[in-house]
């Protein structure tokens, strides 16, 4: 009998994917003057990330890391300076990993820190902050559009936009990360940075596809997934991604295991997943 309701709840899934597929219809949305994300130029520094297959420690990847390094410092000196936003740039963290498995291993970090420093650090440097995530490696066979270029961009966009209405309101910190795609060397790297010790809460951005709508697949807490409905203009979430990482039927790890299940600070991993059979394929991304 629990074989038969199994066998039925899997194929009533089946079904309700493959009609999503046939009924999914491509909208055009209208261009929005007002609107605060500017995805044009999202899409421009994206194009920039994914022009070579840049796993770690290759020459690509280092111009990655100069262009994102670029881009922050770009955003200092002509927009944060205008609006008396205090902003700081690690452009190449060196936090030192040393560790033993089987046998003993060592990383030395290149991540990419930005920090916009809110009006509660400056009455109390102890205050809590808030930390967004994406990693800008690529694996060898990939031009990393989707995984993560496409974080990435959005994180250099969402900067912009934060520094340019002003001092926000509590720390934003920024960690574009290298190594995930080996064994989550940036996020692990990054929990020894002293930025680290205030993290209270922080959002991962992931690309488990390539395309589709972006959605919550997994979260610590019902209320971080409940501000999440509350903020978003289309929310999207699903339970499923993470119940199958956990069992093992997915094979992947992201920076929320890092942040999450290893340090206990609470958060949300958001990723887009359809035509995932792409994501780390040798075909490059088409613009």
């Amino acid at each position: 009998m629990k074989s038969t309701l199994l066998f039925i709840s899997l194929l009533l899934i089946l079904v309700a994917l493959i009609v999503e597929n046939i009924f999914r219809e491509a909208k055009n949305i209208p261009s929005n003057t007002n609107d605060p994300f500017n995805s044009t130029r999202a899409y421009n520094h994206l194009k920039e990330i994914a022009k070579e297959r840049h796993p770690i420690a290759s020459e690509a990847n280092k111009k990655v890391q100069d262009y994102i390094v670029g881009q922050l410092k770009n955003i200092k000196n002509n927009i944060a300076n205008n609006t008396n936003v205090a902003m700081e740039i690690v452009d190449s963290d060196d936090t030192e990993l040393l560790w033993s498995s089987n046998s003993n291993e060592y990383f030395k970090s290149s991540n990419v820190l930005c920090k916009v420093i809110g009006k509660n650090e400056a009455l109390d440097p102890s205050s809590p902050s808030f930390l967004l995530s994406a990693h800008y490696d690529s694996v060898p066979s990939s031009y990393g559009a989707s995984d993560d270029g496409g974080g990435i961009a959005i994180l250099l966009e969402v900067v912009e936009k934060i520094v340019s209405q002003g001092q926000p309101s509590y720390t934003l910190i920024v960690n574009f990360n290298n190594g995930e795609e080996f064994g989550l060397l940036g996020s692990k790297s990054f929990a020894k940075h002293q930025w680290f010790e205030n993290v209270a809460v922080f959002l991962n951005m992931e690309g488990g596809g390539t395309g589709g709508k972006e959605f919550i697949f997994r979260s610590t807490n019902a209320e971080l997934s409940k501000l999440y409905g509350e903020s978003a203009t289309h929310p999207t979430g699903d339970s499923i991604g993470g119940d199958f990482i956990r069992s093992g039927l997915i094979r992947s790890v992201t920076d929320f295991s890092i942040y999450a299940d290893t340090y206990g600070i609470p958060g949300l991993d958001i990723a887009f997943v359809e035509r995932r059979v792409f994501i780390k394929n040798f075909i490059p991304f088409r613009f």
